[in-house]
């Protein structure tokens, strides 16, 4: 049996969760893209949108509620503070601990069978159900290659200071690096993951490295070779 998640599905029919992680600082960012998204949807489905935080002010919160239009359309904000601080996660630049809040889904959202993540950068164009209704099958997650990357995974170009096809391979023991994803648009098979206790193993290998592309090296490395990948229009 599964542990009680944190988040309970809001609708019990055709429930399409998609998730996404912000602080105070990209709401703004945030709001467009849940704007977008809702202007997008069907009535054939229910969302069940969820905004993983530790420190996104009422006002703000507020604002992002407004945005909701629908009645087949939920908006909850997560606060993660009481699982999250107690960890020690490399940030650097522009790379804030919220990033590392995807990588606690499967625990969170252990009611669900898979959970569609997304970047809160993002203007979205189409239906999110057509991307969260792809057969994941038996892989942990799908997603799209992260196409800035393959010429430097080709010709070991150096990005972040680091020769960029070396570290793929010895790093992240990825067995193709052409075959790195990117993490900002990610349909997670959440009953896999517990069932594989995927998570941990998440967590391990993100305390282990100063990752210099933080948390999506550590979905790289340990999904390695179980990614479907979809189309790259998404």
């Amino acid at each position: 049996m599964r542990n009680k998640s944190l988040i309970e599905p809001a609708f019990k029919n055709k429930n399409i969760p998609i998730v996404f992680s912000s602080d105070n600082n990209y709401v703004y960012y945030l709001g467009v893209c849940i704007k977008s998204l809702i202007c997008n949807t069907s009535t054939q489905y229910n969302y069940d949108i969820v905004i993983l935080e530790s420190n996104i002010s009422d006002k703000n919160k507020n604002k992002i509620l407004e945005l909701k239009n629908k009645d087949n359309v939920s908006i909850r904000f997560c606060n993660v503070k009481s699982i999250t601080e107690n960890y020690k996660f490399f940030t650097k630049d522009y790379f804030t601990i919220e990033t590392y809040y995807r990588l606690f889904i499967p625990s969170i959202f252990s009611q669900y069978e898979k959970v569609l993540y997304l970047d809160c950068d993002l203007v979205i164009l189409h239906d999110v159900a057509q991307l969260y209704n792809i057969n994941i099958k038996d892989n942990l997650l799908a997603a799209t290659w992260n196409i800035s990357t393959i010429v430097q995974a080709q010709t070991n170009q150096i990005i972040k200071g680091i020769p960029w096809k070396d570290y793929l391979e010895k790093e992240l023991k990825l067995d193709n690096p052409i075959n790195y994803f990117q993490a900002g648009v990610c349909l997670f098979n959440v009953a896999l993951m517990i069932k594989e206790n995927i998570q941990q193993k998440f967590l391990i290998r993100a305390l282990s490295y100063n990752h210099p592309l933080v948390d999506q090296d550590v979905l790289n490395n340990v999904c390695n070779n179980r990614v479907l990948f979809f189309e790259q229009q998404w």
